[in-house]
């Protein structure tokens, strides 16, 4: 008797393939298989079984049989392909596609997993000095009496020992030493004495009461929210939280935005020293050796806390404890590489499913977080009256308008002034910037005088777009014609140009002369600063001096002597079309005041803009509560996201006909069934065909908006099936954001 399996083979594929196997006593969901694939052999593995009525008589007679099955324990567990499917319905991917980026490649090699085993040793008191006395040297002595003074040895300690001096250890192994016991890895971890012993957390009682309600199992699952606290009483939380999962022997998962965060480095520091818990990196730069080692300890159910990156969250953990999620608002939690999706919204998926407590944490309040609180799907972690707010500094803002105020370059005259000033009090100056000052650019250059097209508002430089055959300014927005004669010596000598980082620098020491300058603009940079420095999480400057910071780079230090702050370059808040984009800067500002304020006084702040921006004016003088109830209500009433769902459909494919085609069948497929929503859908169609220079493809967007999430993922389906049914359009991908957080 044979049964019908659904097999996934670790190729870029979009579909499953049936294959017989023969009749066994245990399900083999999750082994990996031999399988005959187009007259060669390949690694697949088996997701779940086919039932008879599914299959035609003609298709049953041509499935092929399985060669062998590789494992002897299932490598990913019933749960984990109930979290793929929910994936693969929500964020329409089909799952092959995923398991070829999920699997390592160690696995989809092949390969077998070996357990370890440890054993124990135990010393008999009788030889010990006999052989103490015939050691010359002084290093082996101190290490043989080191080994032994305890009581029970590993196997482990003996092999380090042996590299070193392979005639005296042999010895003690089988003279000195007697064989115990054979253990799993995961059985030797509770032996240690640390875990028994009660630690010292520096936390308020009634805090570690609120604290302990989260281990609770309630009937409703709910995520747990904890926002407005500062660093040091955060740091402590996740230490009292993984410390007592370590206690019963389970796993932790800490999510965060980077791995070289100033944060991240303590909370690694205080877990391995003052703890001595057993911790593991995660992120997508690290190497196949520790690779292999982190996926073998999570499958051999060891107690480890794992601070990883967007990518953990489909690390295969059985005996997961509790999930963190590290400022979960923040956009560097979403996922693109062949599709589009937010770790964060997988890992609550996760927690229901295995019925898990999560704890979500963010430095204030967000606007979806809110509605959330308020419509009782989130439990929210009150600390007001635990400990008394922090009393916010006097700090003075300074707006400068473009229009009106007198400049050299990009920077004001009364900028220039100002760090001067505060330089010659030996305090830093730190200049906050976008991505695009620091970006790669093409200007016009006349050949004969050398000189550059300049802005005539803002006297920057303008940049050259091939495409569009125009010049744009990115500090005030302003677009031109090229022009076809210098303006300085009128002659046909133009041509571009391709400019760098090292042209900037150049600039900016022209302004600031004989002046220390830090540039923090890429993580190549932020690395190397790091070297530089004494300590990674502080930055500790011994001369005075001014720091040009990326806004994305916020969160990565702890900034000493700091009582200046300039914006540069905040007019793309305005004209930017992603209306979430405001909020994000807010909270990025929020983070960096805390931040600073840890270590050094604000008392200015300058921000240069073009134009007037009421709700970023009405930030700075009234605060972040002020600021947060009026993008509520705005969006309340414009039934923007929460308040309603978003999907982005992405339609790519090399020929431009192809394309015009469907989005003439997509508007009358669109008009056809606009019936079912009772005309509440919102359709925003583009009719502008992008072209991607890199990939070389075609493509073009449609966005969908409604209040209810079922119909709009019905709607979705509807279309893709469309699309898939006919010839015409099967060379064209689709890719469907349904949580579009950049926007």
């Amino acid at each position: 008797m044979f049964l019908i399996i659904k097999v996934v083979i670790f190729l870029p594929l979009y579909s499953c393939f049936n294959y017989l196997i023969p009749l066994h006593t245990v399900s083999l969901i999750g082994y990996r298989v031999l399988i005959p694939f187009k007259n060669r052999i390949e690694v697949g593995i088996i997701i779940n079984y086919v039932k008879k009525n599914e299959l035609n008589n003609k298709n049953r007679c041509n499935l092929k049989k399985i060669f062998l099955v590789i494992d002897n324990f299932p490598v990913y567990s019933k749960k984990f392909f109930l979290l793929l499917y929910w994936c693969e319905k929500f964020y329409h991917i089909e799952i092959p596609i995923l398991m070829y980026f999920i699997v390592p490649n160690f696995l989809k090699k092949g390969n077998n997993i070996l357990y370890d085993y440890i054993f124990f040793w135990k010393m008999i008191n009788k030889k010990i000095d006999f052989y103490i006395k015939n050691i010359d040297r002084t290093k082996y002595k101190l290490i043989v009496t080191k080994i032994i003074k305890k009581k029970k040895i590993i196997n482990e300690k003996i092999k380090k020992i042996r590299n070193k001096k392979n005639f005296l250890c042999n010895k003690c192994q089988k003279k000195i030493f007697i064989f115990l016991k054979k253990y799993y890895f995961k059985n030797f971890f509770f032996s240690i004495d640390i875990l028994k012993k009660n630690k010292i957390f520096y936390l308020n009682k009634n805090y570690i009461l609120e604290i302990n309600n989260i281990f609770v199992k309630k009937k409703l699952f709910k995520p747990w929210l904890l926002t407005e606290i500062c660093d040091f009483k955060k740091l402590e939380t996740y230490l009292f939280l993984s410390f007592s999962i370590i206690k019963k022997g389970l796993q932790g998962l800490i999510l965060v935005e980077s791995m070289h965060s100033s944060f991240v480095l303590q909370l690694k520091k205080n877990l391995k020293i003052r703890f001595k818990i057993h911790v593991e990196e995660y992120h997508s730069n690290i190497s196949i050796k520790k690779y292999n080692n982190i996926w073998k300890i999570i499958r051999k159910k060891i107690p480890v806390i794992i601070i990883s990156t967007k990518e953990g969250i489909f690390l295969p953990m059985e005996n997961l404890g509790i999930i963190i999620v590290n400022n979960e608002s923040s956009i560097e939690y979403k996922i693109k590489n062949r599709w589009f999706c937010n770790a964060r919204n997988i890992a609550i998926v996760r927690a229901k499913k295995e019925n898990i407590p999560i704890l979500l944490e963010s430095y204030r309040w967000n606007v979806s977080s809110k509605k959330n609180v308020l419509d009782k799907k989130y439990y929210f972690i009150n600390l007001y009256n635990l400990y008394k707010k922090n009393v916010k500094r006097q700090k003075k803002i300074i707006f400068i308008y473009s229009n009106r105020e007198q400049y050299k370059g990009i920077f004001s005259l009364k900028l220039i002034q100002k760090t001067e000033y505060y330089l010659k009090k030996n305090k830093n100056v730190l200049f906050i910037v976008n991505k695009s000052f620091f970006s790669i650019f093409n200007i016009l250059k006349c050949k004969k005088c050398k000189y550059i097209e300049k802005c005539t508002v803002c006297n920057q430089y303008y940049r050259f777009y091939d495409h569009y055959q125009e010049l744009f300014c990115h500090f005030c927005f302003v677009r031109k014609n090229i022009y076809f004669l210098c303006t300085k010596c009128n002659t046909h000598s133009l041509f571009s140009e391709r400019i760098g980082i090292s042209f900037i620098k150049k600039n900016l020491n022209k302004f600031f002369y004989k002046k220390n300058i830090i540039y923090i603009y890429n993580k190549k940079n932020l690395l190397e600063v790091k070297k530089k420095l004494n300590s990674k999480s502080i930055l500790r400057l011994q001369t005075p001096s001014i720091i040009f910071l990326c806004d994305d780079f916020v969160c990565n230090f702890w900034i000493q002597d700091i009582s200046f702050i300039a914006f540069l370059s905040l007019d793309y808040l305005k004209y930017s079309n992603k209306f979430r984009q405001l909020e994000y800067f807010v909270q990025k500002y929020e983070v960096l005041h805390s931040k600073i304020n840890y270590h050094s006084y604000i008392s200015e702040i300058l921000i240069q803009i073009f134009e007037k921006n009421i709700f970023l004016i009405n930030f700075f003088s009234k605060g972040y509560n002020y600021f947060l109830e009026q993008t509520f209500r705005f969006r309340k009433i414009n039934s923007l996201p929460p308040f309603s769902y978003h999907i982005v459909m992405f339609f790519n494919d090399k020929e431009i006909k192809k394309i015009k085609f469907l989005i003439f069948f997509l508007k009358n497929f669109i008009n056809q069934n606009n019936n079912f929503f009772i005309m509440d859908l919102i359709i925003l169609e583009s009719d502008n065909i992008q072209f991607n220079k890199y990939k070389k493809y075609y493509y073009f967007k449609i966005l969908l908006s409604y209040n209810n999430l079922k119909k709009i993922h019905y709607f979705v389906n509807k279309i893709i099936l469309l699309i898939k049914n006919n010839k015409i359009f099967r060379s064209i991908l689709i890719k469907v954001d349904s949580d579009p957080i950049d926007n």
